[in-house]
């Protein structure tokens, strides 16, 4: 028999016809689908439950559908299946004239050929009959809804854990028995890894800036979820002890606020410190929730974030010097532990945390010195206080002058008297207390000029608040001389305090007077004069120290506008009163109280003009320069003759007129 040739051409025709029939088909054939598509957990504790749907979608009646048959497959040892249910959509469909209208059949499947799945069966009921009367279904609709339970959780750091729920062994029967085509879709399902509870130090770093720094840090213990039943903590966190010293462990309130117990305690705890062993130093923590009088933790248990531990440290050493970089340590956990109601050991994370300390930086070195063109025997003032440590308080100023003198002091100001006209190297090396030094070397031209002679009188006692009287005065060979010009500058504790020049005044030939009024919150402490005079080409110099003292005490003799003359026994100073802040505040006989910032003064009333106010029952006010005070009236009966009640006769009566009430209802 011969053998037909069939051109290429027309088999393509013939497998495209075929290849879109199909697709046609498949377009417009039913689909079945888990709905939602994808479930992906929250962040959930175990034994927590999710339903899916099973579809069945773009049903034609002509296609008249009577039966779904479906296998769906799942991970057991996610999930576990609560309930099957049958969903509404064949259901509606009625064919016969009273319920059931479908028979219905859903149950788990264990091990066979197809592992583990549920197995799910729905079939629409015929009439009386053994027919189909109709409408047939047709749409979108739900055949079965599964619960499930989620029976495990990845921790931290294993993966997620999920599964397919895929289709197995699907079929769709037509009223005549006939298999209907479908395509299908599957599910899927997922679960996050649960975080394990970290334990982490806040601040994660800290940077001290210098020695003798005091911080905290807090041992944190975080997401905690109460399914784990924690009841108890413990760790050791290390550390470098020479570059922070532990001053204190506190508990935090974390698990406390979980408290099992009936009233406090609610917790153990215990933290020391170790030295040598072998962790090197560290800090032990423990803290137990204690239980309830059965010996058991009834709830709720400990959920969320919290402080376990608050430690307090000391910055005690720098040990790098600059240009090293920073010293540094890790705050480290170690032998952790976490603890549930069992006494089961919990899984855990830990972040350690980060201390550090910059490097020493070397001190500097500056001075400035007056007069700047000195003279032979002339007082030369030399001042460091220019010179600075970046970290701590210079201990040593030493000087070499230059001129076989080599002085080594704490202060940084010193006199210094060159005894020849020469040129001096004058060195000054400043020191710290960690033993860094630097120092600063200048070239220093000592002339000769005839000197002038300044005597400085200061006194030798001040009180803050004061207005005191400085007097110089300047002399030529024993003979009064005014200068051309003159510098006055108050020192204290090596710095510049006041620049007094603009408040010196000429009194008479070579003699000055400074009236300054010391501040009101000056230090007590002792303040140098520094006074430079000059006449033409002759200079002289020459400084003077007094004492301020902190307090004074003593009795106001006189106040004239606004100027109180305070005695204290041994001499007399005069006070701006509003500086001072001065006011009456009570009466003691016929004396005024004052209150001040320099102290407690006492002031005849009358001085201050004391009048009588109002009187309201036996208690009177009494007005003066210095303001009201109100006293009781027997504390006044003493005084009732003096000049204060004789200002004013209605004042006066009022006063007897209250002694006499005050006095009847002593009687009664």
């Amino acid at each position: 028999m011969e053998k037909r040739w069939i051109p290429p051409l027309l088999i393509l025709l013939f497998c495209a016809s075929i290849f879109m029939a199909y697709r046609t088909s498949a377009q417009n054939s039913p689909i079945l689908k888990v709905e939602p598509k994808q479930y992906i957990a929250p962040v959930f504790y175990v034994n927590e439950t999710f339903s899916i749907n099973v579809t069945l979608n773009n049903v034609e009646a002509g296609a008249k559908l009577v039966g779904v048959h479906f296998r769906l497959s799942y991970d057991p040892d996610l999930l576990e299946v609560l309930n099957i249910t049958e969903g509404p959509f064949l259901g509606q469909f009625n064919q016969t004239s009273m319920p059931p209208y479908t028979f219905f059949g859903g149950f788990v499947e264990g091990d066979r050929l197809y592992d583990p799945h549920i197995l799910v069966g729905t079939l629409l009921l015929p009439n009386a009959t053994g027919h189909w009367p109709g409408p047939f279904p047709q749409g979108n609709g739900t055949i079965a809804s599964i619960t499930f339970k989620e029976i495990y959780q990845p921790v931290y750091p294993e993966l997620a854990a999920s599964c397919h729920l895929r289709f197995l062994e699907v079929k769709l029967l037509d009223s005549d028995g006939n298999k209907i085509i479908y395509s299908k879709e599957d599910g899927y399902y997922e679960i996050s890894p649960l975080r394990a509870p970290t334990l982490l130090v806040e601040p994660a770093s800290y940077n001290a800036t210098t020695r003798g720094e005091i911080f905290d840090i807090n041992v944190n213990l975080n997401n905690v979820v109460s399914q784990w039943r924690l009841i108890g903590v413990h760790f050791r966190l290390s550390y470098d002890s020479n570059l922070i010293k532990v001053l204190n462990v506190k508990e935090g309130s974390f698990l406390g606020q979980f408290n099992q117990t009936s009233m406090p305690p609610y917790t153990f705890f215990t933290s020391y410190v170790e030295k040598d062993d072998m962790f090197g130093p560290h800090i032990v923590v423990g803290d137990l929730l204690l239980p309830n009088a059965t010996g058991h933790w009834p709830g709720p248990f400990p959920q969320g974030n919290g402080t376990i531990a608050t430690i307090t440290f000391n910055a005690t050493k720098h040990t790098t010097i600059e240009p090293e970089p920073p010293a540094n340590c890790t705050l480290r956990f170690i032998e952790v532990k976490l603890l549930n109601d069992l006494g089961e050991k919990l899984s855990y994370n830990t972040i350690s945390g980060f201390y550090q300390i910059p490097p020493l930086l070397y001190p500097v070195a500056a001075f400035s010195y007056e007069p700047t063109a000195p003279s032979v025997g002339e007082v030369v003032l030399f001042n460091a206080s220019e010179s600075c440590d970046p970290d701590y308080e210079i201990s040593i100023f030493s000087w070499d002058f230059g001129d076989g003198t080599i002085v080594n002091t704490t202060e940084p100001i010193v006199g210094h008297v060159f005894k020849d006209q020469r040129t001096c190297v004058v060195t000054l090396t400043v020191t710290d207390i960690d033993g860094l030094s630097a120092n600063i070397t200048r070239t220093i031209s000592i002339g000769y000029y005839e000197e002038l002679t300044v005597n400085i009188d200061v006194g030798s006692v001040h009180f803050a608040g004061e207005l005191a009287d400085f007097h110089i005065l300047v002399s030529d060979f024993g003979r009064r001389i005014d200068a051309t010009n003159i510098k006055a500058m108050l020192y204290y504790n090596g710095r510049l305090f006041a620049y007094l020049t603009n408040v010196t005044r000429h009194v008479s030939t070579g003699l000055y007077r400074i009236a300054y009024e010391i501040s009101a919150n000056a230090e007590p402490g002792t303040y140098t004069l520094l006074v430079e005079a000059e006449c033409y080409s002759v200079r002289g110099t020459s400084l003077k120290s007094f004492l301020v003292s902190s307090t004074l005490s003593g009795f106001v003799t006189d106040i004239t506008q606004g100027i109180a003359t305070v005695s204290n026994g041994l001499t007399e100073v005069k006070m701006n009163l509003t500086t001072i802040s001065a006011k009456l505040v009570g009466i003691e006989g016929n004396v005024g109280i004052i209150n001040s910032t320099v102290g407690t003064l006492k002031i005849k009333l009358e001085s201050i003009d004391g009048k009588i106010g109002e009187v309201n029952g036996d208690t009177v006010t009494i007005f003066t320069k210095l303001g009201e005070v109100k006293t009781r009236l027997g504390d006044t009966q003493s005084i009732a003759t003096t000049t204060l009640y004789t200002t004013s006769i209605l004042s006066a009566i009022a006063v007897i007129l209250a002694a006499a009430i005050l006095m009847f209802m002593r009687k009664k």
